[in-house]
């Protein structure tokens, strides 16, 4: 008799302990209620509904570092040997620094041709005017005619014209030997260099260097386009950037067209307190954009379960039995993230347990809350 009572009692410790395991093992394992009509035990669940929420959103778009704007330093002198150059690729220059040095032997000799030209044509301009000025000089008896008259007048004419075109080729030359010394048009960082001494000009389709005037960057992303209606110029951006530095960002220009494959649109961010370079073309970063308040479908954020096939969430249906249902999520803001795509507004959903539950399992729901309670 007393074997059998320790057995009675050994058996209901046993059943005791089996239904206190599941919740006690795992904290964060939902309970499992008993059954008491013979049925399976059911996992009890806290639930959501989707619903629409008035929220800040925000979204996050990757990209990489492009210049503000460029300049391009080349010459219009072709075949000039290039005798030095002092700026590489990732150096700020100032304002009006000669960074190309091109040859001007050639240019000089043909600078000294024409000034020996020039004296030429200026003897030849005096000698004219003095011919022209003994006609007034004449005595009684001496008699020039008037054609002779014209003559000497067309002369000194056509002498102070040809010193004059020439004059006018001299100082061509004097710019062109200006030009001989390529300068920095602004501050700028210099962020390409095609040229090097002892090459010719124009023998590269190339410019010799590409300058981001004061080194200015901003970053390019892309965005979907079902976000363009929240987008504007002055938008804010957070720019954190592969190197882990932070820079606060504002749109400052909105894609014209939306790519036909991806269905992304471009935004330019401007970054703010650059230091002149400190950034380099092509680093990547990622923005994260403040979006205009409005209600949106929304679930929260650790209702989603996440894996190679992309993001999902456990749906309770009328019977509640659990199935696992793909979403697309748009803008997160406040612990919420918005529903694009897959889900219906009051759909439930498991919040907290769903990576505990499997699909298709039955279990016994929570009074559902709203989106937001």
């Amino acid at each position: 008799m007393a074997d059998q009572n320790f057995t009675r009692l050994h058996a209901a410790c046993l059943l005791a302990l089996a239904a206190f395991l599941p919740a006690s093992c795992n904290l964060d394992a939902s309970p499992v209620i008993a059954a008491t009509t013979g049925e399976p035990a059911m996992r009890a669940v806290r639930t959501a509904s989707v619903s629409l929420r008035s929220i800040d959103l925000s979204i996050n778009a990757s990209g990489i570092l492009m210049p503000h704007e460029t300049m391009t330093l080349s010459s219009d002198m072709p075949g000039v040997k290039v005798l030095h150059v002092s700026a590489d690729a990732g150096s700020m220059v100032r304002k009006d620094e000669v960074l190309v040095q091109l040859d001007p032997t050639m240019l000089q000799a043909q600078i000294d041709q024409q000034q020996a030209v020039v004296a030429q044509h200026k003897v030849l301009l005096r000698q004219a005017e003095q011919e022209n000025a003994r006609t007034t000089g004449l005595s009684a008896g001496q008699v020039l005619s008037a054609e002779a008259i014209s003559a000497r007048r067309f002369k000194v004419e056509s002498a102070r014209a040809a010193l004059q075109v020439h004059e006018a080729q001299l100082k061509e030359l004097a710019l062109r030997r200006g030009r001989l010394s390529l300068r920095a048009p602004a501050a700028a960082m210099v962020v390409e260099r095609n040229v090097a001494p002892g090459d010719l000009t124009g023998s590269s389709p190339r410019p010799m260097l590409v300058l981001v005037p004061h080194g200015q960057m901003e970053l390019r992303v892309q965005v979907p386009e079902a976000r363009l209606a929240d987008l504007r110029p002055g938008t804010a951006a957070a720019v954190t950037l592969a190197d882990n530095r932070q820079f606060n960002g504002t749109v400052r220009r909105v894609g014209a067209q939306i790519n036909q494959q991806s269905g992304l649109a471009e935004l330019w961010i401007g970054l703010e307190g650059q230091n002149g370079g400190a950034l380099i073309a092509g680093m990547s970063g990622t923005a994260r954009l403040q979006l205009r308040t409005r209600s949106v479908p929304a679930i929260p954020e650790k209702a989603v379960l996440y894996d190679t096939a992309g993001a999902s969430v456990m749906v309770v249906d009328s019977n509640n039995r659990v199935r696992r249902r793909a979403v697309k999520l748009g803008a997160r803001g406040q612990d919420f993230v918005e529903v694009t795509g897959g889900l219906d507004e009051g759909t439930r959903i498991l919040v907290g347990s769903a990576a505990f539950v499997a699909d298709g399992e039955k279990v016994s729901p929570m009074p559902p809350t709203a989106v937001g309670d």
